[in-house]
C-alpha cells in the first residue's frame, strides 16, 4: 500500500471519528427538551466527553509510543462505534452521559496515536495540516449531518446513526490493513518521563497548546451551545439551520487552514487569536441585539481565527518533537485542546441559569481576551529568546 493511500485512510479515519463526536451538537436543545433537563445538564453531557477524552490520552500517547499505534486506534474505533450505538438507543440523560463518556474514551485512544501515525508517514509540515483538517473537517460535517437527518428525515434520533455506523465500520476495517513502523522508547526512557513536557520544547508547548486552548473553546461554544442561544435568542427553531451554521464556522476553518498551509506557524497563531476575540465580540452583540447577521459574521470570523490559530499551534507542536515521543507530545497537546473544549463551556452553562446566557457570554469574553493578549506576550518573549524565531 502506497504511502499517499495510507495518508488518505488515516484522515479519513481521523475526519469520521470527529464526525461521530460532533453529531450531536445541532440535537442537545432537542434532546434536553425530549429528556426533560436544563441548560447546565446540556453542557455536563457534551463535557463528559473532555472528562473521559484526558485520561484516555495520557494512557493511549505512551503506550502507542511504547507499543506501536496500530493497536490503540482499532481498539478506540471500536469503542467509537459503541458510543453510537449507545446514542442509537438513548432513552434518557444517563444514557446519553455513558454514551457521551465512551465517545470521549474512543477519540483519547485515536487522535494523538493517529495524528503521530501521520507523522511517521509523511514530513511535520503535512502532519500539522493533515491533523488540523481532519480534525476541523469532521467537527464541521457532524453538525451539519446530524441537523439535516434530524429535521428532514424520519427516525430522528436513530437515523443518522445507523447511517454513521456503516462509514466508521468501514474505515475501520480499511485500516486494520495498514502496517505501521514503531519507533519504540526503551522502558527506562517510558517510565522516566512521568509525564511532563521535556524542558527544552516546554515554551513552545504553552504557547501553541493555549492558543489551540482559546479557539477551541469557542469551537465548543458552536458545538454544544450555539443551538440555545440560536433557539432562544435568534428565535430560530430549525435544526438543521443550528447545524448549518456550526458546518459554516468549521468549514470556513478547513478552508482556511488550506489556503494558508504555507504561512509561518507563528504569525498564523497571533492572527487566528485576534481574529477569535473579535469575533467573541460580535457573537456577544448579536445576542445583545437579537441579530442573525451579527451572528453570521462572527461565524465566519469564528471560523477563520480557528482555522488559522489551530494550524499554527499544530505546525509549533509537530516541528518540536522527536519521533520518540511524538505520540505522547501530540496526546498532551489534544488534551489542551479538549480542556478547552469542556472547561469553559460548563461555566459558561453554569452562569447562564444563574445570570442569563449574554451575561456569561460577556465574562467568556472578558476571559479570552485576556488569555489571548497573555499568549501573543509570550511569544513575543519567546522570540527574543530566538525559540520560535525560524517558525
Amino acid at each position: 500500500m502506497s504511502i499517499r493511500i495510507k495518508l488518505i485512510i488515516m484522515w479519513l479515519l481521523l475526519c469520521i471519528l470527529m464526525i461521530g463526536a460532533n453529531i450531536p451538537a445541532p440535537l442537545y436543545e432537542m434532546y434536553s427538551i425530549h429528556f426533560h433537563f436544563g441548560t447546565f445538564l446540556e453542557t455536563l453531557v457534551f463535557s463528559m466527553y473532555v472528562i473521559t477524552l484526558i485520561p484516555s490520552m495520557l494512557f493511549s500517547g505512551r503506550w502507542s509510543d511504547k507499543h506501536g499505534k496500530r493497536s490503540i486506534i482499532i481498539s478506540g474505533m471500536v469503542l467509537a462505534i459503541s458510543g453510537s450505538l449507545l446514542f442509537m438507543f438513548a432513552e434518557n440523560i444517563t444514557s446519553l452521559f455513558l454514551a457521551r463518556s465512551i465517545q470521549g474514551i474512543a477519540a483519547g485512544m485515536v487522535a494523538g496515536p493517529a495524528t503521530a501515525f501521520i507523522g511517521e508517514l509523511t514530513e511535520s509540515n503535512h502532519t500539522a495540516l493533515i491533523g488540523a483538517s481532519a480534525t476541523s473537517s469532521g467537527t464541521a460535517i457532524g453538525p451539519l449531518m446530524g441537523g439535516i437527518i434530524f429535521q428532514y428525515l424520519p427516525y430522528k434520533f436513530h437515523l443518522v446513526y445507523i447511517i454513521y455506523l456503516i462509514i466508521i465500520i468501514s474505515i475501520s476495517i480499511v485500516f486494520t490493513g495498514i502496517g505501521e513502523n514503531i519507533h519504540n522508547v526503551n522502558s527506562k526512557d517510558f517510565h522516566s518521563m512521568h509525564y511532563s513536557i521535556p524542558k527544552k520544547i516546554r515554551p513552545v508547548f504553552v504557547i501553541a497548546s493555549t492558543g489551540a486552548f482559546i479557539v477551541w473553546s469557542i469551537t465548543a461554544f458552536y458545538m454544544s451551545l450555539a443551538s440555545t442561544f440560536i433557539y432562544q435568542l435568534l428565535h430560530i427553531t430549525d435544526v438543521s439551520i443550528t447545524g448549518g451554521i456550526v458546518f459554516l464556522m468549521l468549514i470556513i476553518s478547513f478552508i482556511t487552514q488550506m489556503l494558508s498551509r504555507n504561512f509561518n506557524s507563528r504569525k498564523m497563531l497571533i492572527s487566528g487569536l485576534i481574529i477569535s476575540v473579535m469575533a467573541l465580540l460580535f457573537i456577544v452583540c448579536s445576542g445583545i441585539y437579537n441579530n442573525v447577521i451579527l451572528f453570521l459574521i462572527a461565524t465566519v470570523m469564528a471560523g477563520t481565527g480557528q482555522g488559522l490559530a489551530f494550524l499554527g499551534s499544530m505546525g509549533l507542536i509537530t516541528r518540536s518533537v522527536s519521533p520518540s515521543n511524538r505520540g505522547y507530545i501530540i496526546s498532551m497537546f489534544y488534551i489542551t485542546i479538549y480542556l478547552g473544549v469542556g472547561i469553559p463551556i460548563v461555566v459558561i452553562g453554569l452562569f447562564s441559569e444563574l445570570t442569563g446566557i449574554i451575561n456569561s457570554m460577556i465574562i467568556y469574553f472578558i476571559f479570552i481576551l485576556i488569555l489571548s493578549v497573555s499568549v501573543i506576550i509570550m511569544i513575543g518573549m519567546e522570540r527574543r529568546r530566538g525559540g520560535i524565531t525560524a517558525i
